[in-house]
């Protein structure tokens, strides 16, 4: 049977913003218990559950969280920032089409340099985000095939620390920060030690200024 601590435990962490709340210490855990009540309630089958019973499984489980990993020190290591402008993604079925695109890109790619070019394929389709100045090349081979088409994209490239790699949660307070501030994130790509984050060109001012206030503070 599940114990008033593993309900409180599952409510907590289903909600990030809270378990960071909480490990800040910066809520009131005895408004937290009311608000937890009718859930627990419902949870453990009980017709009722005291609030001093929750408020001290809340008090138990609030050291755990300050020792679980910090991935925004990471951000005070962060060095480079690239915004580029001009951008468009395309998305295509995957099809022999596709692989001689990405072909004659690379071949573009070799002789000049400065593009934007990422190259994601999936399962049943494949994106191509490029610099404007590429869509010539692919454009004569799409012949109708793409599924869908975003122009007037701007990209926030971060080279990241190697600890990334082994650091949970490493995107997660730059996710948050743009998604309190009701910007869209239209496309993430990562790669090793690099994410690329695509907006339309509208909120890319706000976007990085948002970026780069993170990185300082930390």
């Amino acid at each position: 049977m599940i114990t008033i601590s593993k309900a409180i435990e599952d409510a907590i962490t289903a909600t990030p913003y809270l378990e960071e709340a909480m490990s800040k210490g910066i809520i009131n855990l005895s408004a937290l218990a009311r608000e937890l009540k009718p859930r627990i309630k419902k949870q453990l089958y009980k017709k009722d559950v005291s609030d001093a019973a929750l408020l001290m499984a809340l008090k138990r489980y609030q050291p755990s969280l300050k020792k679980k990993a910090n991935p925004s020190r990471l951000y005070s290591e962060i060095e480079n920032i690239t915004v580029r402008s001009s951008l468009i993604e395309v998305t295509l079925k995957n099809s022999a089409e596709v692989d001689q695109i990405r072909k004659d890109l690379m071949r573009v790619l070799a002789s000049e340099r400065g593009h934007f070019f990422n190259f994601i394929q999936g399962v049943k389709e494949s994106t191509l985000i490029i610099s404007k100045d590429l869509e010539q090349v692919v454009t004569k081979h799409l012949s109708g095939k793409a599924m869908s088409k975003i122009t007037n994209l701007s990209s926030i490239t971060i080279s990241l620390p190697p600890e990334n790699r082994t650091t949970p949660g490493i995107y997660y307070n730059l996710l948050k920060v743009l998604a309190w501030n009701n910007v869209n994130l239209v496309e993430i790509v990562s790669n090793y030690n690099e994410v690329s984050l695509i907006f339309d060109n509208s909120q890319i001012d706000k976007a990085f200024s948002l970026v780069k206030s993170l990185v300082s503070k930390n």
